[in-house]
């Protein structure tokens, strides 16, 4: 069974597999993705989303809010109806957090954004 690790974690260990283990890129990405070992993970789509979530929001969002108002309805539908354990991970990893400000600093004008972004909290709320 794959364990759930954010995008930056997996990257590191596909980093780790070429530094120390002198592997080609290729390689060093199979042997992080090999299911059922002990050191194999698998980015979930909850964290995939969520690391870009947090990564679209610390810079200037205004510049592409379709992108973010699109992360936000697809965390929306991973977190809503049997997406329990979807919920639970992005709650543990920040999103309720991440979800506030983003609502906070969106601007009265901006209200795809502001919609969307309190649908994908009701989502987690719910979840909880």
């Amino acid at each position: 069974m794959a364990i759930a690790i954010s995008q930056e974690a997996f990257d590191a260990m596909v980093r780790e597999n070429m530094e120390d283990l002198d592997m080609d890129p290729d390689e060093a990405l199979a042997d992080a993705r090999v299911p059922g070992e002990a050191a194999a993970a698998e980015v979930s789509p909850v964290m995939r989303v969520l690391d870009e979530l947090k990564a679209s929001a610390s810079g200037r969002f205004e510049d592409d809010l379709d992108k973010l108002a699109s992360l936000l309805d697809e965390l929306r539908e991973l977190c809503a109806g049997e997406g329990l354990e979807n919920a639970a991970v992005a709650v543990r990893n920040g999103a309720v957090e991440a979800l506030i400000g983003l609502c906070a600093s969106a601007g009265i004008k901006q209200e795809r954004l502001l919609a969307s972004g309190l649908k994908a909290l009701s989502s987690l709320l719910r979840g909880m």
